[in-house]
């Protein structure tokens, strides 16, 4: 009797646990889930001070690891810290906008995306004409440790930092 309770104290634990994680993953699955991603990547890189995502009808539990996942995903977006303040229906906890925190305003995000696609360009041009994939992949490879630093100061985490300073750290 007592392995029957055990067994089902243990089982009711797993279904809670996975329970956050399958709404976020049937949500991602969703055209409604790539619009909404799609919708807060352009306002990111508008700057807008405020995102309007309320006709997708997503919760806190859908959004909070899509904001991750477009920070992961979105290495231009160099400009958001990771936090932002989300507004919501009190009744429904549907989010309504997003206000994001940026490290800086438009003007300065505009000039920093020219340097990198620069510095991008220069990099890519550097390489010898007519290399196969792997050849490229290496040396690019060879580039980035000839010409920059492993931020031991953990300060830098981002293309940015990484091209303008020449030291961040890998995310």
């Amino acid at each position: 009797m007592k392995k029957r309770i055990l067994s089902l104290a243990l089982a009711v634990l797993m279904l809670l646990c996975v329970v956050p994680f399958s709404t976020y993953a049937s949500a991602a699955e969703s055209s409604a889930y790539k619009q909404c991603y799609n919708a807060i990547v352009s306002g990111l890189k508008q700057c807008k001070s405020l995102i309007d995502i309320e006709k997708y009808g997503f919760t806190m539990e859908v959004i909070e690891p899509m904001y991750e996942e477009i920070r992961w995903n979105e290495p231009m977006l160099f400009h958001i810290t990771g936090w932002f303040t989300a507004y919501h229906y009190v009744d429904t906890g549907k989010i309504t906008e997003l206000e994001p925190e940026y490290s800086m305003d438009a003007a300065n995000y505009n000039v920093a995306v020219d340097f990198v696609n620069q510095e991008i360009e220069k990099i890519l041009d550097s390489m010898p004409y007519g290399l196969p994939k792997i050849e490229q992949a290496l040396y690019l490879h060879d580039y980035i440790c000839a010409n920059y630093e492993y931020d031991l100061s953990y300060t830098y985490y981002d293309i940015y930092n990484l091209l303008a300073r020449k030291t961040a750290v890998c995310m």
